[in-house]
C-alpha cells in the first residue's frame, strides 16, 4: 500500500491484516520501488494499492518505472486520488501506451 496519508495507509493495512494478508505500505513512491527491487519474487505482491498524489516519487512516476522493470511489471496495480482530474490522465496515459482497460469506473 503506497500512500503517503498515515491515516489512509493505516487503515488499508488493518483491513487486509483482519482478511489474513499481510500487507507492507510505504509513504512514497521511491521507498515502494526500493522494497519492492529489494524483495524475492516470493515476497513480492499480488497487488500494489498506488496513491497518484505522493512525495518524492509520485504515483505516475513509479509506474514508469515499475514497468520499466520486468521483475516488477507484471504485478497489477489499483491506483487511487482524491483529485478527480487524475482520472482523466489515467485514461490518457492508458490509451497512449496501449494499456487501457474497456471499463473505468469512479467512486462516489
Amino acid at each position: 500500500i503506497v500512500d503517503d496519508d498515515d491515516l489512509i495507509r493505516r487503515s488499508l493495512i488493518d483491513i487486509l491484516e483482519e482478511d489474513g494478508y499481510r500487507p507492507i505500505g510505504c509513504g512514497d513512491g521511491l521507498d515502494a520501488l526500493m522494497q519492492l527491487r529489494r524483495s524475492s519474487p516470493k515476497e513480492r505482491p499480488g497487488l500494489i494499492i498506488l496513491d497518484l498524489m505522493l512525495p518524492v516519487m509520485n504515483g505516475w512516476e513509479f509506474r514508469i518505472e515499475q514497468r520499466k522493470d520486468p521483475s516488477l511489471a507484471t504485478i497489477p496495480v489499483l491506483a487511487l486520488s482524491a483529485d478527480i482530474s487524475a482520472k482523466a490522465a489515467a485514461i490518457d496515459a492508458a490509451r497512449s501506451s496501449g494499456t487501457a482497460r474497456r471499463e473505468s469506473r469512479t467512486a462516489r
